[in-house]
């Protein structure tokens, strides 16, 4: 993981991290905490830092994790080589297949979602996108 992680930052990548695979229902996760997310702590794992993307344009952030030298100290040398690394190009999505009831309002669908993920994510750094099925309906009109 910290392998693409590095790759994703230095390369201005797009890294997307798939969730879950897990049936809420069968683990009853929302009266547990979320075994999912044991794989993404530790030391070879993904830094706090990704949920806040500020962080990546931090030139003392980036030396911590390695991705540039602490030893800079004048001021236009280490902006330099910030903005040698480019990573205002990077990007972390994180992408789940839980479904939810395509009936529920929008302050249902928050909660139920909230409900699912409150424990493992920090909600408060994601920005929702929820996909609504659009297979079984008609074509939109061109003209």
């Amino acid at each position: 993981m910290v392998d693409l992680y590095r790759e994703a930052v230095t390369q201005g990548s797009i890294l997307i991290l798939n969730f879950d695979d897990n049936d809420l229902n069968e683990f009853k996760y929302d009266k547990l905490y979320d075994p999912d997310i044991d794989k993404l702590i530790g030391q070879d794992a993904l830094p706090t830092e990704i949920w806040r993307p500020h962080s990546f344009a931090d030139f003392d952030f980036l030396a911590h994790q390695g991705f540039l030298d602490a030893s800079i100290e004048d001021e236009h040398e280490r902006h330099a080589h910030l903005e040698a690394l480019q990573t205002s190009r990077f990007g972390f999505f994180v992408w789940s297949k839980e479904k939810f009831s395509e009936d529920f309002s929008d302050e249902c669908l928050l909660k139920a979602f909230k409900k699912r993920f409150f424990k493992s994510l920090p909600l408060q750094h994601i920005n929702l996108i929820f996909v609504q099925d659009v297979a079984d309906r008609s074509p939109i009109d061109e003209n």
